[in-house]
């Protein structure tokens, strides 16, 4: 994480996300009434509370794979209903509890993939290989830069996911 950290701090402190009176319903259930929160850049929030009570609603929901129901979401004072997908992507990235994955890549190219999604193309160049290096340098990864991604445990799973996200350098890391 110690090339994070020093990431973090070439910014000038602003506010990245800002949620207001958001609220989200599925059915008849009310998960999300009213959320209103705001976070400056470098700080870091923790969600918290029972299974069922919308955490990972309201990530999605700050992602834009939901919509809301009501109130907003912006992104570095931009509402975020009004970013392009390869936007969104510059400016977040995503680390998410449990992923689907095809069993052929190494980790490298699993990592390496995440920059396709910032619109950058997909090739083995110096330097998405450098950025890779460093995404799992960040996160005590790099030896495992060549094994299949089926062979990592679950706690090893979870560090690729964090190089992944980290890899794109975003200003917002869910």
């Amino acid at each position: 994480m110690r090339n994070f950290n020093k990431r973090i701090e070439k910014f000038t402190i602003m506010t990245c996300l800002k949620v207001s009176n958001l609220s989200y319903s599925i059915a008849d259930k009310t998960l999300l009434r009213n959320i209103s929160f705001t976070v400056e850049q470098g700080e870091t929030i923790a969600i918290v509370g029972p299974n069922g009570a919308g955490k990972t609603t309201l990530l999605k929901l700050i992602l834009s794979i939901y919509k809301a129901q009501r109130g907003s979401i912006a992104l570095f004072d931009k509402d975020s209903t009004s970013l392009s997908s390869v936007e969104r992507a510059r400016l977040t990235s995503y680390v998410p509890q449990r992923e689907e994955i095809a069993p052929s890549f190494t980790v490298s190219e699993f990592v390496e993939m995440s920059l396709y999604s910032q619109g950058m193309r997909f090739s083995a160049s110096p330097e998405s290989r450098r950025k890779v290096t460093d995404a799992l340098e960040s996160v005590g990864m790099n030896e495992f830069s060549q094994r299949l991604i089926p062979t990592l445990s679950g706690g090893e799973w979870q560090k690729i996911a964090l190089a992944r996200a980290l890899v794109r350098n975003p200003q917002v890391l869910v």
